[in-house]
């Protein structure tokens, strides 16, 4: 809010969980509609000042501590060691990775319900989805690879 009363035209709050592996749980949520009203009120008191506001669709995968997910392993396209957390991840499975575009889609509705002007896929700086796109990363032979042709 301090923001926008100083004139910002857009704010955009980055790292908005998806689900219960996406990151710490102290960051901001749109994993489920319990969060709508407390992001509804942040989205007015913004606007009030003439200002729009956003918000990114956040999953680290592989870059969330063990300790922040109360000692579950972190999740990403293949169990490759995270150089971030030192821990490897366990590989999702074909429907987890399913629940995991539904949970962008769910968190995406939630966000217009809330009022946001927008909403951004964080798919780069190495988090979940970059970690499907690479073939350093992802080593999946599946439909789901990140096509690595090496054996």
């Amino acid at each position: 809010v301090e923001r926008a009363k100083g004139g910002a035209a857009l704010i955009i709050i980055g790292g908005c969980t998806i689900d219960e592996y996406s990151g710490a749980p102290n960051m901001i949520s749109v994993r489920d509609d319990k969060f709508i009203p407390g992001l509804a009120a942040l989205v007015k008191a913004v606007q009030a000042h003439g200002t729009k506001i956003a918000a990114q669709l956040y999953h680290a995968g592989r870059f969330v501590h063990s300790m922040l997910l109360d000692g579950k392993q972190s999740i990403s396209s293949f169990p490759v060691r995270s150089k971030f957390t030192g821990e490897t991840p366990r590989q999702l499975s074909i429907p987890e990775i399913k629940q995991i575009q539904k949970n962008y889609a769910l968190a995406a509705a939630r966000v217009k319900r809330a009022g946001f002007a927008a909403v951004e896929v964080i798919a780069a700086a190495g988090y979940l989805i970059s970690q499907f796109l690479s073939p350093v990363v992802n080593r999946r032979k599946d439909e789901y690879g990140g096509g690595d042709k090496r054996d």
